[in-house]
């Protein structure tokens, strides 16, 4: 198996990697909620576990879900937006007013934004205490 791309971490002090599974268990990956522009946690490596354990090496995998919001979707949504307030008030909105408006808009959006998922798989190998 090749790497895309690899970082090695070493561990400065002896870690009980027996507990791994009931540590990983506590942060547990959830999908985005309607209102989360992101989610991290671990998922099942293989099946429903979280710890893959073979010969004394651990894999696990971290997974990563994020709402995609293009900024010229959001940049066109709040013009629009915007132009309307403006009219209705004569006067321009100031950046506070604008800032808030943005952040209305974004709110609104995410419900139906697109979802993108990234795994990381991890291996741990404690004999060497190195992380990859």
């Amino acid at each position: 198996m090749y790497f895309k791309n690899a970082k090695v971490y070493l561990l400065s002090e002896k870690v009980d990697f027996s507990v791994l599974p009931e540590a990983l268990a506590q942060f547990p990956f959830h999908p985005c909620g309607p209102h989360t522009i992101g989610t991290l946690g671990f998922a099942p490596v293989i099946g429903e576990l979280l710890v893959h354990e073979v010969q004394g090496l651990y894999t696990v995998k971290l997974l990563k879900e994020s709402k995609i919001l293009p900024p010229r979707v959001v940049t066109r949504e709040l013009e629009k937006k915007a132009s309307a307030i403006e009219l209705e008030t004569g006067a321009p909105l100031g950046k506070k007013a604008r800032s808030d408006l943005k952040e209305s808009v974004i709110n609104e959006m995410l419900p139906r934004a697109f979802t993108d998922q990234a795994a990381t798989l991890g291996t741990i190998i404690p004999e060497h205490d190195l992380i990859f």
